[in-house]
């Protein structure tokens, strides 16, 4: 957990031993920065598999629920947090404020999985029309499971890219700030700790597909306005003032997500079978329980 063994050493790296100080972010000590450090990457961990587990529910309802679905969701997951973890390599040394280009991240990172969520509905749409364009021969099949993995895609990249980010922005924090080479096992091992069985047995039949999405974005922006709260200087003034104003975007953008319309018809309406969705049908029962939405 975040509150275990403080660190001992100051060393970050070869340059350190040459007297390089470690930096200093928002006025913290290196003690304060491994504790803070350690927690968002726990909570960021937690929110990242609950997007998980929202995504490949959600989805199944698009693609179905065998496994070349399964196979594709999964891979547009992994492939989201390999382009961003690619993208930030040559970069993280370069900024200045590597803290507060966290904060950036996890803010951007809660708002692209919720900006996703109308792309989700539309997506039913598309895959009805894929249905009715691609034939049925082993052509036609392959273009059918690359037009469905560009929607796998369009749901899940723009979050999964910033949670690729995340990690290593951590770890080079932690590293110039004087905790050490400790921090890489450290911060990977509480990242992989919790948010399976809180999102799969815990919070899916209690909330539902979308609750369990909107949940973990706000997650996100949470972590994201406490880090730029304490990212932006010492004043205690400038840094009430930073933290309401992103407070104030991210409760907006909650209520607003979670006023999107979920129709359960549209849901349950077995697209990917069908290729169209039911006219004229009432809906007796819907929740979505552990393991299928019924």
């Amino acid at each position: 957990m975040a509150n275990r063994a403080e660190p001992e050493t100051v060393t970050v790296s070869g340059a350190d031993t040459a007297g390089t100080p470690p930096m200093r972010f928002g006025g913290l000590s290196t003690a304060q920065l491994w504790r803070l450090l350690l927690a968002i990457s726990f909570g960021t961990a937690v929110a990242s598999f609950m997007y998980e587990i929202a995504w490949l529910r959600m989805l199944s309802l698009v693609l179905g629920s065998a496994t070349h679905s399964f196979e594709l969701m999964l891979s547009a997951f992994i492939l989201g947090l390999a382009l961003g973890s690619f993208w930030v390599r040559a970069r993280a040394d370069r900024w200045s404020d590597p803290l507060r280009a966290l904060g950036a991240v996890q803010l951007i990172m809660g708002f692209a999985a919720l900006a996703t969520l109308p792309l989700y509905l539309a997506s039913f749409g598309w895959m009805a029309d894929l249905i009715g364009t691609f034939a049925r021969t082993d052509a036609g099949y392959t273009g059918f499971t690359l037009a469905r993995y560009v929607i796998c895609l369009v749901v899940m990249v723009p979050s999964t890219f910033c949670a690729g980010i995340t990690l290593p922005l951590i770890t080079r924090t932690l590293l110039v700030g004087g905790v050490g080479e400790r921090a890489i096992g450290s911060v990977y091992g509480v990242n992989t700790f919790v948010g399976v069985g809180l999102a799969g047995v815990v919070l899916m039949p209690l909330v539902g597909m979308r609750a369990v999405l909107v949940s973990a974005a706000a997650l996100d922006m949470i972590l994201g306005v406490a880090v730029l709260a304490l990212a932006v200087g010492k004043r205690p003034a400038v840094r009430r003032l930073a933290a309401g104003a992103a407070a104030a975007v991210v409760v907006v953008s909650v209520v607003v997500a979670s006023r999107l319309e979920f129709d359960s018809l549209l849901l349950t309406s077995g697209v990917f079978r069908h290729g169209g969705t039911p006219s004229g049908s009432e809906m007796v029962f819907y929740r979505d329980g552990r393991t299928a939405t019924v």
